[in-house]
């Protein structure tokens, strides 16, 4: 709390929004001539949606700094041609840190990948032996800063599962190209093992959220006796919008395996 407070008094945040609402946002982008912002992908996508968006003048934005979780391509587009064409992404965790950020140069050549590890960060990404994978494979992101915590207050069994020989596991699986640029899959936790093939929920929401009139939406996996794991969308279309479960599905079909 205290650092976001100083941070705010050492560059003149302020405006305060208790509970993001983009229309509010707009309006204050608008109002003080906002330069830069940092959002996280849904209020990315809630600002996209947001009617009042067309009739906004956002041009004082100079930057766009987006972190916190996956984001999916269409989001990413879109706020690149409507709101903001200098998009900056950074990857890490509370634990952490940033470890790797992107930056609007990168996207020209790597758009789908969140960037290369800044000074004194380290990433790998490594199998379930915790063995290095080949370029261009999936597998679980470990990482390591100099300001990298080593343990979490009164709970072994977390910091045991976390903190292993140094690294940190975050939970999340990419894969690193062979220029060192490292792209998110998605959650561990999140993978769907469905008839014996794994899918990335993740891959599946990017799909979604180009179908039109689809808002949002939560890719899960649920029971299924015959499959294992279904895999199961929970979709929510913008204001106004129908959105046909048959055309969600043909539309996803000619993207996905």
């Amino acid at each position: 709390g205290f650092l976001w407070l100083a941070t705010s008094v050492m560059y003149g945040i302020r405006n305060v929004l208790m509970h993001f609402a983009p229309d509010e946002a707009l309006a204050l982008i608008a109002q003080e001539r906002v330069t830069v912002s940092n959002i996280v992908p849904t209020m990315g996508a809630m600002l996209l949606a947001s009617p009042k968006l067309a009739d906004t003048d956002v041009s004082s934005l100079r930057g766009l700094i987006f972190a916190g979780s996956l984001l999916p391509a269409p989001v990413r587009e879109g706020v690149v041609a409507k709101l903001c064409p200098n998009l900056y992404e950074y990857y890490g965790m509370q634990e952490t840190s940033a470890l790797v950020v992107s930056t609007p140069e990168d996207r020209k050549q790597h758009a789908d990948s969140v960037g290369r590890p800044i000074l004194f960060c380290e990433v790998r990404v490594v199998d379930a032996q915790g063995k290095d994978v080949p370029p261009g494979e999936t597998g679980a992101i470990i990482g390591r800063a100099a300001g990298t915590v080593t343990a979490y207050h009164n709970n072994p069994a977390k910091t045991a599962e976390t903190f292993q020989d140094g690294w940190l596991h975050t939970g999340d699986l990419g894969r690193l190209d062979a220029d060192g640029f490292l792209f998110i899959n998605g959650r561990l936790k999140d993978l769907i093992v469905t008839g014996g093939q794994n899918v990335h929920a993740g891959e599946v929401e990017e799909a979604i959220l180009r179908v039109p009139g689809v808002a949002d939406c939560a890719v899960i996996g649920l029971n299924d006796p015959l499959w294992g794991e279904a895999v199961t969308a929970v979709v929510v279309p913008a204001p106004g919008a129908q959105v046909d479960e048959a055309a969600v599905i043909a539309l996803c079909r000619e993207s996905l395996a």
